[in-house]
């Protein structure tokens, strides 16, 4: 059973309990969807940072083709993750 289908079921149970008036199921019905909503935005950042290191592949291979080597191997250096230096670098380039 996916994770999606187990928050589904339990969110189903937790409102069938709440109709029958089992107390709290309302808070425990929204601490299941935000533990939900939290583990999709989890895999969404996993597959993003998938993306763009097949990106940076796909750059740095073609980059090695086009005898660009010294320039592959200089953005692999970059700090991605310091995003103002990042940028800096990519329009220094671009106004080469």
């Amino acid at each position: 059973m996916s994770h999606k289908d187990v928050a589904q079921a339990v969110d189903t149970f937790l409102e069938v309990l709440g109709d029958l008036g089992v107390p709290l199921t309302g808070p425990a019905r929204r601490a299941v969807r935000g533990v939900e909503s939290l583990r999709r935005s989890e895999d969404a950042r996993h597959r993003l940072a998938d993306l763009l290191q097949g990106a940076e592949e796909d750059f740095r291979q073609k980059a090695q083709q086009q005898g660009l080597a010294p320039v592959a191997d200089w953005v692999a250096s970059l700090p991605v993750h310091d995003l103002p230096t990042f940028r800096q670098a990519v329009e220094h380039l671009r106004d080469l």
